[in-house]
């Protein structure tokens, strides 16, 4: 337990979630921006506290903590903390979450240094360059837009056929002992990789997803690619699959999040990727465990931190 998380238990941050809320709304209303910084930090640090004492239990109070982070002020973690609060509410069924998430996730790829994919925050006040859109596929928008015309619109669907056939296919690559793989399984599935991945783009910038698992299978497709914007990607589409109603589609959202955390140099939060430096034994890559808990792990990739550095690959 963190030094923040021990102080909580023990009474040294008595603030409540209410109270925290309530200290948020009298910040906003100061003039001084000294003071109103420094009041912000304190809540900051309280819902730290609420999250490292795991005192969230219900969706509507992990939506309720994720909206008291302050702006992005230089620490990266709690605009990190207040996204995973708003993709655990959104998991577990809370609609005003749910609804809040493309805003969330413009946010976040703001403060790790990333442009917006989405376009559902309203920044036209800035001008500089790095607040500019690059958008993702319109279908994926759509759904972040309007979650719950999308959901209806996804149950009344078909799913596509070809999108089953390209992950069975990049499945089936993938069948064989990990611990004991060699280099040419290894190029042989990278280059299967590079051919489904390549089929997948073409198939959601032409929109022709409608049904959850439609999203989520060519979210795995795009988990098996190389760059930033492939796991970004697979990180939308995944998120897409939860609000569309399948709930197992949170394993994914969290591994493609903390795949895409990695690639850009930031400790993972879900613990979900592992790897094998120089050829050694694979071991769970380096995690954050700063403003998360094993109840978020839990309910979105559903395992514990031990659980995850405990895993047998043979």
């Amino acid at each position: 337990m963190s030094v923040i998380a021990a102080a909580f238990v023990f009474g040294m941050l008595a603030d409540g979630l209410s109270d925290l809320e309530a200290k948020r709304i009298k910040a906003e209303d100061i003039k001084d921006p000294v003071r109103r910084d420094l009041i912000m930090q304190e809540v900051d640090t309280g819902v730290i506290g609420l999250i490292e004492g795991d005192k969230l239990t219900t969706a509507a109070e992990f939506r309720r903590a994720s909206k008291l982070f302050a702006p992005v002020n230089g620490d990266v973690v709690p605009v990190q903390a207040g996204y995973e609060l708003n993709l655990v509410a959104a998991a577990e069924g809370d609609k005003e979450a749910k609804v809040d998430l493309g805003k969330r996730w413009d946010v976040l790829l703001l403060a790790i240094g990333r442009h917006r994919r989405l376009g559902l925050t309203d920044m036209q006040m800035f001008e500089s360059e790095k607040f500019a859109v690059v958008p993702t596929a319109p279908v994926v928008v759509a759904v972040y837009r309007d979650p719950e015309a999308a959901a209806t619109k996804a149950k009344a669907g078909t799913s596509n056929p070809e999108i089953k056939k390209i992950v069975d296919a990049d499945q089936a690559a993938r069948n064989f002992d990990f611990s004991k793989v060699t280099t040419k399984q290894m190029e042989e599935m990278a280059k299967g990789d590079v051919a489904r991945l390549a089929r997948i783009k073409e198939i959601v910038a032409s929109g022709a997803l409608t049904t959850a698992d439609d999203f989520d299978n060519a979210a795995l497709v795009f988990q098996h690619g190389v760059v930033f914007e492939d796991y970004a990607m697979a990180h939308e589409l995944s998120v897409c699959a939860l609000l569309l109603g399948k709930r197992t589609a949170s394993w994914l959202a969290g591994a493609s999040y903390d795949r895409m955390l990695v690639n850009v140099g930031i400790p993972q939060r879900f613990a979900t990727q592992y790897g094998n430096a120089n050829g050694g034994p694979i071991k769970l890559q380096r995690y954050e465990t700063r403003a998360i808990n094993d109840t978020e792990r839990k309910l979105i990739v559903r395992v514990t931190l031990e659980q995850a550095k405990n895993r047998k690959w043979n």
